[in-house]
């Protein structure tokens, strides 16, 4: 597992058009929109890919059985060398990954529910991400059936501006 240099994210374009779970923060990184780093099993033809977003998103997709990048990734996911600083939160594509990181994290996986009080190293915490779809026929109905509701005249609708945004995360 190795980081691949920027002049060469192109070669992760196109098995990452192949990934058909929510990918817009990989595709980000990839396409070189925000930085982050795209982790991969070989530099010069790569096929197994790990791309890391700034805000700590992440995605696994590609060649599932590369033994070598596998224990790797292992290692950088237990932060066994102390590298990261900030948590990650993993997607990954095809679903075959599910049962390969079940078994290469078998001693060190925690359902989330067991994990809910403390914070510990050393451990991958599972959880399961769900992802929507905006069904705008349905919302367009839901406004129509709503339309009488009318905000209370206590409320009023405005403009965010760089002031009002700037007091709101300052206050309690």
């Amino acid at each position: 597992m190795t980081v691949l240099d920027k002049a060469d994210y192109h070669k992760a374009l196109e098995p990452l058009y192949k990934v058909t779970i929510n990918n817009l923060f990989a595709r980000s990184v990839v396409e070189q929109k925000v930085d982050g780093f795209v982790y991969v099993d070989n530099n010069e033809t790569p096929s197994t890919f790990y791309v890391v977003h700034p805000y700590g998103m992440s995605l696994l997709f590609g060649r599932t059985d590369n033994i070598k990048f596998n224990l790797k990734f292992k290692d950088y996911a237990l932060n066994i060398n102390h590298i990261r600083n900030k948590y990650e939160w993993m997607q990954t594509f095809p679903d075959i990954w599910d049962s390969v990181l079940n078994e290469l994290f078998k001693d060190y996986m925690i359902k989330s529910a067991d994990n809910v009080d403390k914070r510990e190293t050393g451990i991958i915490e599972l959880n399961t991400r769900v992802n929507f779809k905006f069904n705008y026929e349905k919302y367009d109905s839901l406004r129509k059936e709503l339309s009488f509701l009318k905000l209370s005249s206590d409320f009023k609708i405005i403009r965010t501006d760089k002031r009002i945004f700037q007091d709101w995360r300052h206050s309690n």
